[in-house]
């Protein structure tokens, strides 16, 4: 297994990092995904539901990769740009996780690299291998 990776599916890196690294074998740390396609074309209207759906989907296609399912995520960290997108980042989340839900952080920000994000999501998964 590689330590790190970058499936096909998902946006490539922009700079010098990797999607997802392993650590002890069966933690998958996930960098933060945003509300892109693979190919860094917005989706749906570009409005935070729309982008939530889409970093959700990023983080399940590197979980699939991993061998794992979204069951598996033991942990979030959400950024956005506005706290007033905190309940509709959350019932999208309630939608496509399952309880037990993993840990999760919800932090504000001034900025995402490109003015039109609003929000992104990173992960940490726990896989059986």
């Amino acid at each position: 297994m590689e330590k790190s990776f970058n499936p096909v599916g998902a946006p490539p890196p922009m700079s010098a990092y990797s999607n997802a690294s392993w650590a002890d074998g069966r933690l998958l740390f996930i960098a933060g995904q945003v509300g892109v396609a693979a190919d860094y074309q917005p989706v749906g209207d570009g409005g935070i539901e729309s982008q939530t759906r889409q970093t959700m989907e990023n983080i399940r296609i590197i979980v699939e990769a991993a061998g794992g399912t979204m069951a598996d995520l033991v942990s979030l960290v959400v950024y956005v740009r506005s706290m007033a997108d905190a309940p509709i980042v959350n019932a999208v989340r309630k939608e496509l996780l399952t309880a037990p839900y993993p840990s999760s952080t919800m932090l504000e920000v001034s900025a995402f690299a490109h003015p039109s994000l609003l929000v992104e999501i990173s992960a940490v998964a726990s896989i059986a291998t």
